[in-house]
This record gives structure tokens, C-alpha cells and sequence, in this order.
């Protein structure tokens, strides 16, 4: 030792005691592996109270049994009257939340978005529960367009509510209140409202205008149109029973989104007679 280092060190003070506690002594940093565990650790309550091993200060609720069976289900009848916050992950999301299903034990409970940001918690980028829920009529437009933008894709019910933050059963019993069909009904619509325009502007056959709208077997794409104009792809096209009327609307992003599709079939009447003359 060189006399430049004895001059800046400094002799341990031994600290008093605390009852029930042994003396830390005169260690260099004067802290307990525990409480530099504690001091260094992430930052929030939740992570602090974990790593110190003090669960009676966790912020929140443990899960009930009916709220931790809405979190499996993605129930988004749920949503706005809890938030549950995972400690694992530092992250807080709505009931309906369709993110991978934690542990329970990591799970904690809140009742407003604000608790939960208050006890160290962040909003999650998928379901957003810092924004208020969307008024059922809104949301289901959002449906709608997500919808009209990926009909050609092979959706299920699933993959519709995954996309727009809902549980399938809510999704669907929403999305037929507020739109009269259910989510299936509107899909086959804007499939073939496409294939009509398909139908009528090009010249690509009938198999492979239905793979394009999301019908890769001919024979059902084919019952499906019948079942639903009361004409076959092929009539369509010819024009010679009668037409199909169409309304489409085209949003500000340029997708076609059905909005309000009606299909009539509509015949001459002077046709008629000549039929049945």
C-alpha cells in the first residue's frame, strides 16, 4: 500500500444494533446483501415488495375465482370493472386482453387503469386499457372495416375478436345486436360483393375470382352466391336473368369495406311475361 491509498481510507464505524437483528458490522458499502437487492432493484413497488419478499405490501388484489375465469376467457363483458397487472412482466391489460395467460399468482387486481399506472404498473400495447372502451356501435365498426379490409384472408371468429381486443362470444353477440347478422353473415357479404365487382369488371374465371375473394373451393363459392343472389357466378356475369345491386363504400385508407350491403335480384318484369308466354 502506497501512502495515497491510506490517505482516502476511511475506518468502518460499527453501527449500534437493532433489536432482533445481528450487527451488519463495519463491511464496506455498510448494506446487507438484501437491502442493496432492495435498492437497486427495478423500481416500482410491485418489483421492490417482491424482491424483498414483503407480499402483504403488494399493491392490489389477488385474483378471485370469477375474475381470474373472465382473464382465461378474454371476457370482455368484464372489461371497465377490473384491470388485473402481471408482476412478472410489469405490465397491467383489460379482461379481454388477448395476450398470452399469465400465472395466477403473478396476477394482481385493480379497479381503475389509474391504480394500476399509480402502483408502478404499465398500460399494455395491445389491449390499451389506459383508453376507455369504445361504445358498442363504434367498436363495431372497427369490426367491420377489419373485416372488409382482410375478407379474402381465411378469418374465424377467433382471429376477428384476437384483432379487434374482444372475446369470440362477446364479439359476436355484440356485432349481432347492434348489426342484425352475425360476424360470419358479414364476412360471406363482403366475399361476395367482391366477387360481383370481380365478375362484372374482369375476365378471370369464376374458380379464380373465388379463391381471390377468400372461396378456394369452386363448388362453394358457387352454392354460396346462388344461396345468397338467387343467381349462379355465370348468370351473374351474362346479365340475362336479372342483376344484383350492390352498395360498397370506400373509407379514407381506399380498402373496400362493406358499410351497408344489400344483394337484390331484380327482374324485368316485361322479361317475366315473355317467360311466361
Amino acid at each position: 500500500m502506497n501512502g495515497t491509498w491510506k490517505s482516502v481510507t476511511r475506518i468502518p464505524v460499527p453501527r449500534k444494533p437493532v433489536a432482533g437483528q445481528p450487527a451488519t458490522g463495519g463491511t464496506k458499502g455498510g448494506k446487507t446483501a438484501e437491502r442493496r437487492k432492495a435498492s437497486f432493484g427495478s423500481g416500482d413497488p410491485a418489483s421492490l415488495a417482491r424482491e424483498s419478499g414483503r407480499e402483504a405490501e403488494l399493491p392490489g388484489e389477488p385474483a378471485g375465482e370469477e375474475q381470474w375465469k373472465a382473464i382465461l376467457r378474454n371476457d370482455a363483458a368484464w372489461n371497465g370493472r377490473f384491470f388485473y397487472a402481471v408482476r412478472s412482466t410489469g405490465i397491467y391489460c383489460r379482461p379481454s386482453c388477448g395476450s398470452r395467460v399469465p400465472r395466477r399468482e403473478n396476477v394482481r387486481i385493480f379497479r381503475t387503469a389509474e391504480e394500476a399506472e399509480g402502483s408502478g404498473f404499465r398500460p399494455c400495447k395491445r389491449c390499451k386499457p389506459h383508453r376507455d372502451r369504445l361504445p358498442d356501435r363504434e367498436w363495431v365498426e372497427e369490426i367491420k372495416s377489419f373485416i372488409g379490409r382482410h375478407c379474402q384472408e381465411p378469418l374465424t371468429l377467433g382471429a376477428i375478436a384476437a384483432a379487434c381486443h374482444g372475446s369470440p362470444y362477446h364479439l359476436h353477440r355484440t356485432f349481432k345486436r347492434v348489426e342484425g347478422v352475425t360476424p360470419a353473415d358479414y364476412l360471406r357479404s363482403c366475399r361476395l360483393a367482391r366477387a360481383a365487382g370481380e365478375l362484372r369488371q374482369s375476365g378471370r374465371s369464376v374458380a379464380e375470382i373465388g379463391a381471390r375473394v377468400g372461396y378456394p373451393n369452386p363448388a362453394t363459392f358457387a352454392a354460396h352466391f346462388k344461396r345468397e343472389t338467387g343467381f349462379s357466378p355465370s348468370e351473374y356475369r351474362r346479365g340475362s336473368s336479372g342483376a344484383l345491386c350492390l352498395k360498397d363504400k370506400l373509407p379514407d385508407d381506399g380498402h373496400a369495406v362493406m358499410e351497408d350491403i344489400t344483394i337484390e335480384r331484380k327482374i324485368d318484369s316485361a322479361k317475366n311475361v315473355e317467360g311466361r308466354g
